[in-house]
């Protein structure tokens, strides 16, 4: 087992942080112009049901030939009724229709180049502890390096060694933030099942290292690091 900790230089790091900022601003602005226009859908498709569904009917009654006898008013009432089922759902599927371009009526892009600036500020962690997929981010609930405690990690194969690390998939601009990282060998790793408070976990060790990791680390571990 071995631990080293990245001690380059963070690149162009304020810079990001404003470009950040910038897309995060521009993200908020898209996402309460999609809430308003999904609102305003909702609007639409309220009103449009409810005046289809009420000329349906009305249409339905005009239409409908008086009877003179009991079987024939039982019958019409039947029919009517069935009818009236077919005009709800008729006039669910036109409202939905007319108001399906407002509720769909939002951009994601804003969203994806925030995510992307922010992973691109740990492009330079991630080539030094030489992290690739696949991998699992996964929730460290305790440690023997109370750094890792109740921090989301990644857990990753490289060759044949275990590499742990903060969580280097979603990225991050402040430098304590990087934990560093941990090599351990399978010959020298042991599993063993745990529970933190009420979930189930799985208890790593490595010597006089320990980590106490989400139920799925176990899964993962045992099918990429056999």
């Amino acid at each position: 087992m071995r631990y080293f900790k990245y001690d380059g230089s963070w690149d162009d790091l304020e810079a990001m942080k404003r470009q950040y900022g910038d897309l995060s601003d521009q993200a908020r602005q898209q996402h309460r112009k999609a809430e308003r226009m999904r609102k305003l859908g909702t609007a639409v498709f309220s009103l449009l049901f409810l005046v289809c569904f009420a000329g349906l009917v009305i249409l339905i009654h005009l239409l409908w030939p008086e009877e003179n006898t009991v079987f024939g008013e039982v019958l019409a009432a039947v029919c009517k009724v069935f009818l009236g089922l077919i005009a709800l759902i008729l006039s669910a599927i036109i409202a939905s229709c007319a108001a399906m371009p407002l509720w769909a009526k939002h951009s994601k892009t804003e969203k994806e180049l925030t995510r992307q600036t922010l992973t691109h500020a740990c492009a330079a962690l991630r080539e030094y502890y030489g992290f690739q997929e696949p991998f699992l981010v996964t929730k460290c609930y305790r440690s023997s390096d109370r750094r890792f405690d109740r921090h989301d990690v990644c857990i990753f194969a490289a060759g044949n060694e275990l590499r742990i690390t903060a969580n280097l998939h979603y990225g991050f601009f402040d430098p304590s933030r990087d934990l560093g990282c941990y090599v351990l060998s399978r010959q020298e790793l042991t599993l063993q099942d745990a529970r933190h408070k009420d979930r189930p976990a799985v208890e790593l060790q490595a010597g006089e290292v320990t980590f106490c990791l989400g139920c799925r680390a176990k899964s993962f571990i045992e099918t990429y690091f056999p």
